[in-house]
């Protein structure tokens, strides 16, 4: 039997994690047939918080599947620091949301700028 971390949308090649969470983990996925990167949020289906259904509800709020702004916010400033959400699938034991790929995470970015001129 598989466990969390083992399983994977079949149409995806698992690249690397990317970060984990109490109920979740991120990782870079490549779509087989398109060659294209998404940062890939495996969360379990069934917990307590229903951190799934928050997540999909936040992310279509802003983003029509396919990951372009809806129309009410596409030429609004804001849309542009919002994460794309391109599409998602739940199913018995894991709902999977499929993110842009964006650069570094925040933490890896904020170390690199202390550089060696740093003080403090």
């Amino acid at each position: 039997m598989e466990t969390f971390g083992d399983r994977f949308p079949e149409s995806f090649q698992k690249v690397k994690l990317l970060g984990r969470g109490g109920f979740s983990l991120v990782w870079l996925g490549e779509h087989k047939k398109s060659k294209k990167q998404f940062a890939i949020k495996q969360i379990r289906t069934e917990n307590n918080h229903q951190t799934h259904i928050k997540e999909i509800w936040f992310g279509t709020y802003f983003f029509e599947m396919g990951g372009l702004p809806k129309k009410e916010f596409a030429k609004h400033i804001g849309i542009k620091n919002l994460v794309k959400i391109y599409s998602y699938d739940i199913n018995k034991s894991d709902t999977w949301i499929f993110y842009e790929k964006c650069g570094e995470s925040l933490g890896n970015a904020l170390y690199d700028l202390k550089g060696d001129s740093y003080v403090g």
